[in-house]
């Protein structure tokens, strides 16, 4: 392109080649010494032309004028340069135009070029562009192009946070599996999900989601017959599912799905190496010296929030209290010989006021920000073991840990309406341990609103 414009460019500006006797765009008179036509001259002659020049003026011979030329002469200040016309100027600008024009739709437009050369294609990238999470740059994940939807398509609508999103993604690639349909996510599910892991189901873009005819299906939280049966080619499963029951068959799968990036693992697992050391020059300053071992990292996960609240006044149901988290600890310093706590919560204030840390083995790592849950959630990963209370996060955060799991069982009452669209033994693994809530005080506030409804009846 450049070579070609060039030529152009030249051929422009070209002066007409003079007469016999006469040197192009010259102006009678000596060259003045250093100029560039003495430098340019070959060697053994620097001083051809301005002998030349002289002898023609000493013998009283005048030049003929040069001809029109499109090279403008400026006189003596500028003897020599030139200058292209308007017409020459824009016809290189429109050809520069119309070159880049091209190669940007070349780039942008043709999948395979643009797939091979950079690894995404423009409409890949305008689709699935990464949310820019924490440790995640815009060039850290290459998503494959959107699947053809011909022979229809499956996606799921994306309810909840984190730990929401999760269960629904790995219920839709394992259904979707199951009924051989192909699958793909929604944005906003991207956006979440995204920025922590490495997913390879495809995106739609906003555009080809409201094309598409969905039939929405409805889903409960734990695995059904029919669900291997579902009709329809174009279908959006709708639900809050997160039942290892719908996708435990294909764990390595769904744990490559769920693989952290890079950046993340390597900032918690530096938290690590730094709550090791701290660990091991606190336990180095006891009379005794430094005792031998290494540490087990238990990841301490403890929901609050909202659930303080919303548990006992809509689902009869409890959080994890003081005594719940004292006999979870109680049962891993019985199994390790070093356990390291490693604490993490929405309610972190919480756990430093009701968590015993008396033992030196608790420590609060976690940063609490429910909007932006990579750093808590990664840190809990990167442990041996888990504590978790209630919630999907803790959930999923057990699942991808593995290891020993403890967490909070029997939090509701008999008669709860959470029981009806949640089923303990579809959410938690058979091989985890659960440790029974407290449920005296939610039965003695029942029991109080029993006696002032009856006082009311009977005044």
């Amino acid at each position: 392109m450049l070579t070609s414009l060039t030529r152009l460019w030249a051929w422009d500006g070209q002066a007409q080649r003079p007469g016999p006797g006469h040197s192009q765009g010259r102006v009678r008179g000596p060259v003045p010494q250093g100029s560039s036509a003495s430098r340019s001259q070959p060697p053994g002659e620097p001083r051809a032309l301005e002998e030349a020049s002289e002898a023609g003026e000493g013998n009283g011979q005048d030049a003929e004028p040069a001809p029109r030329s499109r090279v403008v002469s400026l006189g003596a200040r500028n003897r020599g340069s030139w200058r292209p016309s308007p017409t020459c100027f824009w016809r290189g600008f429109l050809f520069l135009l119309l070159f880049t024009t091209v190669f940007l739709l070349t780039f942008f437009y043709t999948p395979d070029w643009g797939q091979e050369t950079w690894g995404w294609t423009a409409r890949v990238w305008r689709a699935n562009g990464t949310g820019g999470g924490p440790g995640l740059t815009a060039t850290a994940k290459k998503y494959p192009r959107p699947v053809k939807m011909d022979g229809g398509l499956w996606t799921i609508k994306p309810q909840g946070r984190l730990g929401n999103q999760m269960g629904e993604y790995a219920t839709l690639f394992a259904l979707a599996q199951a009924n051989r349909r192909p699958a793909a996510i929604l944005p906003a599910m991207k956006d979440s999900l995204a920025p922590l892991f490495n997913i390879t189901l495809p995106v739609l873009s906003e555009d080809e989601a409201r094309a598409i005819p969905w039939e929405d299906y409805w889903i409960h939280d734990w695995m059904s017959e029919e669900y291997r049966h579902i009709p329809g080619r174009h279908v959006k499963l709708t639900g809050y599912p997160c039942s290892w029951t719908f996708y435990h068959h294909l764990r390595a799968e769904i744990r490559r799905e769920f693989t952290l990036h890079e950046p993340l693992v390597r900032k918690a697992q530096a938290s690590l190496r730094r709550l090791r050391e701290e660990w091991e020059r606190s336990r180095c300053r006891s009379p005794g010296g430094c005792p031998p071992g290494d540490p087990t990292f238990i990841g301490v996960h403890v929901r609050r929030g909202d659930y303080v609240e919303f548990m006992p006044q809509y689902w009869k149901g409890v959080v994890a209290d003081r005594g719940y988290l004292q006999q979870a600890l109680d049962h891993f310093r019985r199994r390790y010989e070093h356990p390291l706590f490693v604490v993490t919560s929405n309610g972190m204030q919480w756990c430093r006021d009701n968590i015993n840390v008396s033992l030196g083995d608790v420590v609060f790592a976690g940063d609490g920000v429910e909007s932006h849950p990579a750093t808590d959630f990664a840190l809990l990963v990167q442990c041996n073991h888990t504590v978790m209370t209630i919630g999907t996060f803790g959930i999923w955060a057990a699942y991808l840990t593995g290891g020993e799991t403890v967490y909070l069982a029997n939090y509701t009452l008999p008669d709860s309406p959470f029981l009806k669209v949640f089923k303990p033994e579809a959410a938690f693994l058979p091989e985890w341990i659960g440790i029974a809530a407290d449920l005296s005080p939610l039965r003695s506030t029942e029991r109080s609103w029993g006696a002032q409804e009856g006082n009311t009846v009977q005044s």
